[in-house]
């Protein structure tokens, strides 16, 4: 399992695979257009097993918060053929790899973990949040999660 920065000839899969699930009533190349946007802002990377993406997220540079450097994540994707193997995990792991050196606190969020346990993490100062897309939104609507500073 390899985490690594994607290809150019890997972001039409990507995107393929992306609007299947958040098309949002819009043509494929609409779509495209939208989510190039975010490649101002970060770089992509892929969960690479075997030479097949089984997962895939932007890591955006946002404006400095409190005059600290800030990072976020945006377009994670697990292709549902791929989805509920743990992932996540597998992403943070990596996060946690790539800014050992810079202390970067991350939290990883997904289901079959206790909901009380994370949001015990997500009280602590966290840097990165990992997770699924289900369980990220049960935190939201929760009120565990807040996201009002998130900005890029």
């Amino acid at each position: 399992m390899i985490f690594r920065e994607a290809l150019p000839q890997e972001i039409n899969f990507i995107f393929s695979e992306g609007y299947k699930e958040w098309s949002k009533n819009r043509k494929f190349e609409q779509y495209c257009t939208d989510n190039a946007k975010e490649d101002v802002y970060g770089t992509r990377y892929v969960l690479d097993v075997n030479n097949e993406i089984v997962s895939s997220l932007i890591i955006l540079k946002l404006k400095d918060i409190v005059g600290k450097k800030a990072y976020g994540i945006g377009s994670v994707l697990t292709p549902k053929i791929h989805a509920g193997k743990g992932y996540a995990v597998q992403v943070r792991e990596d996060m946690f790899h790539l800014g050992r050196f810079k202390r970067l606190k991350v939290a990883t969020i997904y289901g079959k973990f206790p909901f009380h346990v994370q949001e015990k993490e997500l009280k602590q100062k966290t840097h990165v949040v990992v997770g699924t897309p289900g369980r990220l939104i049960d935190h939201i609507e929760r009120g565990t999660l807040d996201t009002s500073e998130i900005q890029y």
